[in-house]
């Protein structure tokens, strides 16, 4: 018992410390990503979610993996728009836009605080004009969005909505965009076992292949401010507050 409320304080103790330390970084650089695909993002001071991570977004660290990925299938795609599915601030439906890896974003969000500020967000950083911004991305978007099923340089897609990536990617909605390049977060919730894991995998692969990427160690060898920070430090700083360690499934298009 006793244990357990040192190791609570603790906990709270270093999440806290976290913060600070984050914090601080973000105003040491004004706010704006230093390094990465999104180099010169501007975020937010009024950012809505993720303040114990703002730091990890600076430096540019923040899912890198995933910000690489998309690059990479940019580059051998050529695709018009990068929909975005559970945008957030807009991180990635914005940072795709500043250095023009894409010309336009569509992002869905169903809170409205953090539609707003993704809008002020793209107006700070000159992209309003490319970005449209919707709520709940469901099978009634499907008329919003694509007015024919669309082909692989139409859209890369997205998505981070907390588990219900299990409820919306069913037989329909993955039939009907198989020729695109789709980036999905895993949540491993109380709700989702292996047996489930397994059946939605499996659904999946009747239409696409896929590719597991899991969460990995940065890479900050092109940052000097982190390769001087100390290791207790670093890793605060780097850490992206995850109950369990990150997964993502790219499905590739069988065409």
């Amino acid at each position: 018992m006793f244990k357990d409320l040192i190791l609570e304080i603790f906990y709270k103790f270093t999440k806290k410390y976290q913060k600070m330390l984050s914090n601080e970084i973000a105003k040491k650089f004004n706010y704006v990503v230093t390094d990465g695909p999104f180099k010169n993002l501007k975020l937010s001071k009024r950012l809505s979610w993720g303040k114990g991570i703002i730091g990890s977004k600076v430096l540019g660290q923040y899912e890198r993996e995933i910000q690489e990925l998309i690059v990479e299938i940019q580059k051998n795609n050529s695709i018009k728009t990068f929909l975005d599915l559970g945008a957030a601030d807009g991180y990635f439906a914005l940072g795709v836009l500043v250095n023009n890896i894409f010309h336009n974003s569509i992002a869905f969000e169903t809170s409205l605080e953090l539609r707003n500020s993704l809008k002020l967000n793209a107006n700070d950083n000159n992209v309003l004009n490319r970005l449209e911004i919707f709520e709940e991305f469901n099978e009634n978007s499907f008329n919003e969005i694509f007015n024919k099923k669309p082909k692989k340089n139409d859209f890369l897609i997205l998505c981070d909505i907390e588990g219900s990536e299990f409820r919306l990617f069913n037989e329909k909605t993955l039939k009907f965009l198989n020729n695109l390049n789709v980036i999905i977060e895993i949540h491993y919730t109380d709700f989702i076992d292996n047996k489930k894991i397994k059946k939605f995998k499996n659904k999946i692969l009747k239409h696409f292949y896929i590719e597991i990427i899991k969460g990995k160690k940065q890479d900050f060898t092109n940052s000097p401010y982190l390769t001087k920070m100390n290791d207790i430090k670093r890793s605060l700083v780097l850490c992206e507050g995850r109950s369990f360690l990150g997964e993502w499934w790219h499905l590739i298009p069988k065409n």
